[in-house]
């Protein structure tokens, strides 16, 4: 496949973040968080499994930012308050040390780590490849 598409499978660059090809994980929700939101050790593996495939960047599902109003689906992932931290940073600690890029989608997306990331790519920046 990769010598039918060798674009697809080339690295690109995304602001200053260099992404090892340009398939990519789109931000759909898997249920496999905690019904709380918290992340599950479940969670961490179908992403641990994501990151060690082709996929060049990660963009982690959606989530709910409070609790009255934004969940949307069942165990689905929260970040509305100070306890979901330690989970996404395992989250984000396991995409990482497995050499991809997790992205989280906000008004900015952040590369490299969910929260306090050390690249920011704008979202009014354009994302797609060159052709």
């Amino acid at each position: 496949m990769k010598n039918q598409f060798p674009t697809l499978f080339s690295p690109c660059m995304i602001g200053n973040v260099e992404i090892k090809n340009r398939v990519c994980k789109a931000p759909q929700t898997t249920g496999f968080s905690h019904m709380d939101g918290t992340v599950s050790s479940r969670l961490v593996r179908y992403y641990e499994d994501l990151a060690k495939g082709e996929v060049g960047m990660i963009i982690v599902e959606y989530a709910f930012v409070d609790r009255d109003c934004s969940k949307s689906a069942s165990n689905q992932l929260g970040i509305c308050d100070d306890e979901y931290i330690a989970g996404l940073g395992w989250l984000a600690d396991t995409i990482k040390n497995l050499g991809e890029c997790a992205l989280y989608s906000d008004r900015e997306l952040r590369a490299s780590a969910l929260f306090g990331a050390a690249y920011e790519i704008s979202v009014s920046q354009s994302l797609a490849p060159d052709v």
